[in-house]
């Protein structure tokens, strides 16, 4: 049985089981993302994508697989797109009035990414609440050393949301 043939009460079901999907995602992929561990972000993009491919093959009679294939594609990449926008518009708003404070470098840090890509990052210390926070910050250029200074400015309602001022 194909998902359009389903009674027009369980296509209503299970549109909202989809719409329910595509704000967890979007808050995943927006609200909890911002540590450069998380993976939060891909989850989000993922069940976003599938809900809204879905969606289209619930409710219309769809007989072409490139249809599918183009309907995943252009949604993945719209989706990419807007989170990233959303993402750095909430982590702005976050900093705005955010307090700026002095994070010490830690610790230096390279491992390989995929077959073949170093990554060089640190890691940063301060406090904030009176908690320690450790935070990684990306080091492509390996500017920083260990125990130098960098000015940051953090988020005063989620520390762990932070941007870097200026360094040394």
């Amino acid at each position: 049985m194909e998902l359009n043939q389903y009674s027009k009460t369980s296509k209503t079901t299970f549109t909202i089981v989809l719409v329910l999907i595509i704000i967890t995602g979007f808050n995943l992929a927006v609200y909890n993302s911002y540590s450069k561990e998380s993976s939060n972000f891909t989850v989000g993009i993922t069940l976003m994508t599938i809900a809204i491919f879905i969606l289209p093959i619930l409710w219309f009679k769809l007989n072409t697989r490139k249809f599918f294939g183009l309907i995943s594609i252009v949604a993945f990449i719209m989706i990419s797109i807007s989170l990233e926008v959303a993402k750095k518009s909430f982590i702005n708003q976050q900093i705005v009035n955010g307090i700026t404070t002095t994070a010490n470098v830690i610790q230096l840090k390279s491992e390989i990414r995929g077959k073949s890509t170093l990554w060089h990052y640190v890691i940063i210390k301060y406090i904030a609440n009176d908690k320690v926070i450790l935070q990684s910050v990306d080091d492509y250029d390996q500017i920083y050393k260990k125990n130098d200074s960098i000015k940051i400015k953090y988020s005063k309602e989620n520390p762990e949301i932070f941007k870097i001022v200026t360094s040394n």
